[in-house]
């Protein structure tokens, strides 16, 4: 059985002008809420999120527990059932179902001082589907010896996914930037140009390639 602790991420389509981080909004409000219910529930490890820079509505929310079973007795729990009715209540659509995924999600030990994918200014992030073992255990843990060595770059973090909603394999990364320049000058540098073939190795596509700022620790509380 995998140590690697689940996160759960729900995928929130929210109204670009509601500011989450204002406790004195409704919207903030109703965050706030659904936040409280996550950290006091059994198994619980941590939370962040993050909006697009790409696009602002896309809302991600992480919550990391032990194990998937924690995820699923919270998700039946009372405290569970009120969580998932205020994020009906934050969404654009409410007759639309959040997208819940779970991930087996981690971060790649570098060794260097540099800052978690998740805590850089931005982070790039993507879902490679119909991946294998070949991806899993050896094309991205390759990846993130060669993206280590662009400059700007702030840290990687990736994950097997364990319930895509479509039943397809998937694997889910982040790699965190000092800047949006830093990244595209490195998809535009002979070093990725020279090696981005190894990406296309043991899946079959690239999806939901975007930005997520993440907010600082001190903003969540």
């Amino acid at each position: 059985m995998s140590s690697i602790p689940v996160t759960e991420i729900l995928y929130l389509d929210v109204d670009p002008k509601s500011d989450l981080r204002d406790a004195d909004s409704d919207a903030g409000r109703v965050w706030r809420e659904m936040l409280e219910l996550a950290r006091t529930s059994p198994g619980f490890r941590d939370q962040y999120w993050g909006r697009g820079h790409e696009f602002p509505e896309k809302v991600r929310l992480h919550i990391v527990r032990d194990t998937l079973e924690q995820h699923r007795d919270f998700k039946n729990s009372e405290s569970g059932q009120m969580f998932f009715t205020l994020a009906g209540k934050l969404v654009r659509d409410d007759s639309a179902p959040v997208v819940v995924r779970h991930v087996l999600l981690h971060d790649t030990e570098l060794n260097d001082g540099r800052r978690l994918a998740r805590e850089a200014p931005i982070t790039g992030s993507a879902l490679y589907v119909n991946s294998d073992d070949v991806f899993h255990d050896y094309v991205w843990p390759l990846w993130t010896h060669i993206v280590r060595h662009a400059p700007g770059n702030q840290g990687v973090a990736g994950g097997r996914v364990l319930d895509h909603e479509s039943g397809r394999d998937a694997y889910l990364v982040y790699v965190g930037w000092e800047t949006n320049d830093d990244h595209q000058r490195f998809r535009q540098s002979p070093l990725c140009a020279d090696r981005r073939v190894i990406l296309k190795m043991g899946n079959d596509a690239q999806e939901e390639y975007y930005h997520v700022v993440f907010e600082k620790k001190e903003q969540m509380k």
